[in-house]
């Protein structure tokens, strides 16, 4: 293991009402003490103290404690500390319990956990620092917690909420075509308090594995998501999802793996959820991007690594991997972009998101990259995705 610097050491803080639990963490990670900087707290008060003093980069906590259970004690830590990434580790998955958590969490963890998942998530968390050293960006992507959804989009989840008669594949039909809840939807999904396989990330899985009240109760919360309810931003929410869904659409008939077809979907669903946070979290600066690019032609990725030091398809990849989704989501769409140097493993469906980005109907589209789909033996299928490209924006 790599030794860093006394002062690039990742600041990590543990808070647990029980001892027992704090001594357990202090010896599992005894030898991560050469990168990690570590520090105990036998309660939520006793870690707002310690972070008063010296912020961290890190908070795992629990979430049943007295006087200020983990979902409060989160709370805080995201108003004051937004740039800090914040687990739960606890044996408390009730759901009115995860609902509160939710909207100030990262990721979850369940009691028992392996110290090789719980390590793993804590390294996820040093993606922020990954793509940008910038203070304001990365306090940008870490109070994240939540993706407004379009009004139109919303409104027809209220009403499915309050539809007793809304049926699974009702709720499913809805969350495919807004992006925003979908992620959401597999950040949960995904997570360790429901036990889903994290490798298989399709909608209508997950829908399935939190069923119909979860999710009735996730459109409800208004902690979760809601409609953006300040000035017009300079990209509106509706033509992003409107492009996000026609990209979905397109990836899923491109890819002729039957088995890949769902991963297509969503990972078209999610490709631009970055865009989303750099707007949101900068609105101004955005615009004067966008009227800026519309004069010089520059591209919308090298534009944006200029003003805010990362591209958004690297700033939803590190939002992505701070809320543990699976690393086949990540891969495509880091790299939806410029799909050179991405993992093999993952070429065909990287393929089929980029170029059905690409074709979309998309004004800030990137070029297809011939070059890596000639690489990945897959240049001979642009001539028919091109056509059911053609096809599909004709119909629309």
């Amino acid at each position: 293991m790599m030794v860093v610097d006394e002062h690039e050491k990742l600041r990590v803080l543990f808070v647990d009402d029980e001892p027992s639990i704090l001594r357990g963490l202090r010896s599992v990670f005894h030898r991560e003490r050469s990168v990690w900087d570590m520090s105990f707290a036998n309660s939520a008060l006793e870690a707002l103290e310690l972070l008063t003093t010296a912020p961290v980069d890190v908070v795992v906590t629990d979430m049943r404690m007295p006087q200020m259970d983990g979902a409060q004690f989160l709370t805080i830590v995201q108003e004051r500390w937004p740039a800090t990434c914040r687990i739960v580790l606890s044996g408390q998955a009730e759901r009115d319990s995860l609902l509160r958590v939710l909207p100030a969490m990262h990721t979850f963890l369940a009691k028992p956990c392996q110290s090789a998942e719980l390590r793993s998530a804590i390294k996820r968390c040093m993606s922020v620092s990954s793509i940008t050293t910038d203070p304001e960006l990365r306090a940008l992507i870490g109070r994240i917690d939540k993706l407004p959804s379009p009004p139109a989009q919303y409104i027809r989840l209220t009403k499915l909420a309050e539809n007793p008669r809304a049926r699974l594949s009702d709720i499913a039909d809805a969350v495919s075509e807004d992006s925003a809840l979908a992620l959401k939807v597999i950040h949960i999904a995904s997570s360790a308090a429901f036990g889903a396989d994290p490798a298989t990330p399709s909608l209508a899985r997950c829908v399935g594995t939190l069923g119909v009240e979860l999710v009735k109760a996730i459109a409800l919360s208004t902690s979760l998501y809601a409609p953006h309810d300040g000035p017009p931003l300079p990209v509106s929410l509706e033509s992003l999802q409107t492009h996000a869904l026609r990209t979905a659409i397109l990836a899923r008939a491109f890819i002729q793996d039957t088995a890949g077809a769902d991963l297509a979907f969503a990972c078209g669903l999610l490709h631009d959820i970055g865009r989303i946070v750099l707007q949101l979290g900068r609105p101004s600066d955005y615009g004067n991007m966008c009227d800026e690019i519309k004069l010089t032609k520059e591209s919308l990725v090298v534009a944006e690594r200029r003003y805010f030091g990362a591209d958004h398809a690297a700033v939803a990849g590190c939002l992505m991997r701070m809320w543990g989704l699976p690393t086949q989501l990540i891969d495509a769409v880091e790299h939806h972009h410029e799909p050179e140097g991405a993992p093999a493993t993952v070429a065909d469906i990287i393929a089929v998101v980029h170029v059905a980005e690409t074709l979309s109907d998309n004004s800030d589209s990137t070029e297809v990259d011939l070059a890596f789909l000639r690489r990945a033996n897959l240049v001979d299928h642009l001539p028919r995705w091109r056509g059911i490209a053609a096809q599909s924006v004709a119909a629309s």
